[in-house]
C-alpha cells in the first residue's frame, strides 16, 4: 500500500500511524481502547462440569436475551446523542461495554476456556 494512495502522508508510517501526530485528535488509549481480551491456558478443567455447564448457562441466556434488546434501543438512543453532542452518554457506553464484558465471560464459560463460572454482573471483575 503506497502513502499516495490515501493522499499524502498516510500508509506505513504517516498520521494515524504510530507514535506521530494523528489527524483525528488523540487516540482513546486512556479509555482503555485497543480492546485487549486474554485467555490463560487452563492447566485443568473439571470433568464432570463439562456436562452441565449447558444447563449452568440457560440463566446466562435469558438474562442476555432482554439485555441484549435493551441494547438495541440504547444504541439508537447513543446514536442520537453522538449525533447531537458528538459525545457517547457514560451511561449508555457503561452500559453497552458492560454486556459486551457479560457476554464475553459467558462465552468463555461456554467454549470451556474456564471453569470459573460468570457472574450476572455488568461490571468488570
Amino acid at each position: 500500500m503506497s502513502s499516495d494512495q490515501y493522499g499524502p502522508g498516510y500508509g506505513q508510517g504517516g498520521p494515524g500511524y504510530g507514535p506521530g501526530p494523528n489527524p483525528y485528535g488523540q487516540p482513546p488509549q486512556a479509555a482503555g481502547y485497543p480492546v485487549k481480551v486474554q485467555f490463560e491456558y487452563p492447566q485443568k478443567l473439571s470433568r464432570l462440569l463439562i456436562f452441565v455447564k449447558g444447563l449452568l448457562l440457560i440463566p446466562h441466556f435469558i438474562v442476555l436475551l432482554v439485555l441484549g434488546i435493551c441494547a438495541y434501543f440504547v444504541t439508537i438512543i447513543a446514536w442520537f446523542a453522538i449525533l447531537f453532542t458528538g459525545r457517547y452518554p457514560r451511561g449508555l457506553f457503561d452500559f453497552t461495554s458492560g454486556l459486551i464484558r457479560w457476554q464475553t465471560r459467558v462465552s468463555s464459560y461456554g467454549y470451556l476456556l474456564t471453569d470459573a463460572y460468570p457472574p450476572f454482573s455488568l461490571q468488570d471483575e
